[in-house]
């Protein structure tokens, strides 16, 4: 069996900051919680999206998701969340040194 990876422990002052979850399936439903209680602005990118996402008024970006290697997803399509225009540009995420 091999041996688990080390954790990073991260704390972010999320209070008026946009985070974007990229997946909403449960391993993000289980973290969008603790985001909102932080008082983080979430928006959500994916192909289907749980209710929790649509319940807690989040803004949702419905969009195919395609792998581009180990760790790195990207959205296909253009335009922004349902009934809205994109506030921002998308840029490019390049995977940790680790990936």
């Amino acid at each position: 069996m091999s041996e688990p990876l080390p954790l990073f422990p991260l704390f972010l002052k999320l209070a008026g900051r946009r985070v974007l979850l990229v997946g909403a399936g449960r391993v993000a439903a289980a973290k969008l919680p603790a985001l909102l209680s932080a008082g983080a602005q979430v928006a959500v990118v994916a192909p289907e999206v749980r209710p929790e996402f649509e319940q807690a008024g989040v803004e949702v970006w419905r969009r195919a998701l395609r792998a581009l290697g180990r760790g790195r997803r990207v959205a296909r399509g253009r335009g922004g969340p349902a009934g809205g225009q994109p506030r921002g540009r998308a840029g490019r995420v390049e995977p940790s040194a680790s990936s």
